[in-house]
């Protein structure tokens, strides 16, 4: 299979790739913290803002592996965190009341903050190895396509998987933001398009997919039920059930016989669609070169 060029023209395994591992790394964090993916998404909104400023948090790849508790941690507003995330205010609000109650933030005159305790107990630690072992699968998955990823050491210590951790989490937060203005829609649904988008390429490899093409017919997309998608993602299944039916509404989703939902190939296919998958790919490379290295491949001059 040839690799694609340093142009980031649409190449569909990578875009592929892009999604499955944003909306891993999100999952990660509600397995981990026992709360809804709203309500952790707001989490990785909160650790973004907070460190955004201090670019030890990101440097790479591997020469700074400052600790959480270490960095320069400025408070969000519960009205920024909205805006970042593109949340109803109420909706921002509600949810962080909720963890200030868990003990996972801190309110102070200024805005909230992670509480750095929270981020070092079992279930953070958790979470940065689940997003560690995403990050090692794409970094497989780009070699089965022919790519010549950086090796990264055998020994990994835990802070550089917390520095790739936060990496992930950028990538995680400007992906969404790709995905809800694709798709003209909230957060939410978002969420749940890339949860069916993912779901329909159930048993599908990332060396299997066409570079060019849309994928699978809408014939041989696995559809997945209402119930099962707000199970995975974690979701009440009256919202996950309000939110699909907005996105078959608006044509972003059909529904088969049974109520099974797919992403139609046509919707991929559509230029503003083609033009987020770009976008999406070109912010995984950018991952992957902050946290392993560059690819030859994707960082020659055109």
């Amino acid at each position: 299979m040839p690799v694609p060029d340093a142009s980031l023209k649409p190449f569909r395994p990578g875009a592929r790739l892009a999604a499955g591992f944003c909306l891993d790394s999100a999952i990660a964090t509600t397995r981990a913290f026992d709360q809804d993916l709203v309500t952790c998404v707001v989490v990785l909104g909160m650790v973004a803002a907070n460190v955004a400023a201090d670019r030890r948090a990101f440097a790479g790849p591997q020469p700074d592996t400052t600790p959480f508790a270490a960095l320069n941690r400025a408070p969000v507003s519960v009205y920024r965190l909205a805006r970042n995330l593109g949340l109803p205010y109420e909706t921002a609000r509600r949810h962080t009341a909720r963890l200030v109650k868990l003990g996972v933030c801190v309110r102070e005159d200024a805005g909230l903050t992670i509480a750095p305790e929270a981020l070092f107990r079992a279930a953070a630690s958790d979470v940065t190895q689940e997003v560690w072992h995403a990050a090692v699968g794409v970094h497989a998955d780009l070699r089965a396509l022919g790519l010549h990823v950086p090796d990264y050491p055998a020994d990994v210590s835990s802070d550089e998987q917390r520095r790739v951790a936060r990496l992930a989490n950028t990538f995680f937060l400007a992906s969404l933001r790709i995905v809800v203005e694709a798709t003209a829609s909230d957060l939410i649904s978002a969420l749940i398009f890339l949860g069916v988008h993912r779901a329909n390429r159930a048993g599908l490899k990332a060396s299997d997919a066409n570079i060019s093409g849309s994928g699978r017919p809408d014939d041989q997309r696995t559809p997945v039920s209402v119930y099962k998608l707000a199970k995975v993602l974690r979701l009440p299944y009256e919202t996950t059930r309000r939110h699909a039916a907005i996105l078959v509404s608006e044509g972003l989703c059909e529904r088969n016989d049974a109520g099974g939902l797919i992403v139609p190939a046509a919707v991929l296919d559509a230029p503003g669609m083609v033009a987020a998958l770009t976008e999406a790919w070109g912010l995984l490379v950018d991952f992957i070169t902050a946290a392993f290295g560059p690819v030859p491949e994707l960082t020659a001059t055109a």
